[in-house]
């Protein structure tokens, strides 16, 4: 069976079946929801939300690279050097 209710202006369907919350998760949603009630009204920038840019590629393909270029100039100037 099918239920259809509205909560805060949503239309919501449940099954029956669903268990319903536990204490910790019930105060788990009462802290984010007054976590975000703080943040109604207010700009994205001083609610908090961090507007951090990931860059294209990882560090560690950086590292990568780095050691690549960096491996492949040092074994020319050895080669360079040594004159083989």
């Amino acid at each position: 069976m099918v239920s259809l209710f509205g909560l805060n202006g949503l239309l919501c369907v449940t099954l029956t079946g669903i268990k319903a919350q536990t204490p910790t998760q019930r105060l788990a949603n009462q802290k984010y929801a007054k976590r975000e009630e703080k943040k109604h009204g207010k700009p994205e920038s001083l609610a908090g939300k961090k507007n951090a840019e990931k860059p294209p590629i990882s560090k560690g393909w950086i590292y990568v690279f780095a050691f690549m270029i960096a491996g492949g100039l040092l074994l020319e100037i050895l080669n360079l050097i040594l004159g083989r």
